[in-house]
């Protein structure tokens, strides 16, 4: 194990001390994992908001094609854009608002190619 490379996450007021032969790791409130940021309180809504975010740049490409047929936009729109957003969903533990959020944007995007104008119910 590279002890340069290698750091160590605490978990809320316990902060072990790891020493290996090239010296002590260093204990870090946050680190990325495959991708996805993992945080001392395990709080997942910034990651939410990078996914929406990734996910709009996907759906702003796919809509840009007139020649499509709307069957067609929306198997990709499964495909490509909710793969994107909902990649790792399952290691999450998702509040509230972060579901609301992910719901209005999957309407979003429904009401994008069906080309509904306001909310509807």
């Amino acid at each position: 194990m590279d002890g340069r490379l290698t750091r160590t996450r605490a978990r809320r007021s316990y902060h072990p001390t790891i020493t290996l032969d090239t010296g002590v790791l260093e204990c870090v409130p946050e680190f990325v994992y495959l991708g996805s940021p993992v945080t001392k309180d395990n709080d997942c809504s910034a990651e939410i908001n990078r996914r929406i975010n990734l996910a709009s740049q996907r759906l702003g490409m796919l809509t840009s094609s007139s020649e499509l047929n709307i069957r067609t936009k929306i198997d990709l729109l499964v495909a490509c854009v909710f793969s994107r957003l909902l990649y790792a969903a399952e290691t999450r533990i998702i509040k509230a608002t972060d579901s609301r959020k992910l719901l209005a944007f999957e309407m979003r995007c429904y009401r994008r190619y069906s080309k509904c104008v306001g909310k509807t119910k």
